[in-house]
């Protein structure tokens, strides 16, 4: 059990990065892109 749990661990802390990441990213564009729009 601790085997397969230590990689699976490791995969899913690595997506959650990543799409967290790309979650931050693409609001922060948007926002900016709304912003540039408004004005």
């Amino acid at each position: 059990m601790g085997r397969p749990t230590g990689p699976s661990s490791r995969s899913r802390s690595r997506s959650l990065g990543e799409q967290k990441v790309v979650v931050e990213g693409g609001t922060g564009e948007k926002k900016k892109k709304g912003i540039a729009s408004g004005v």
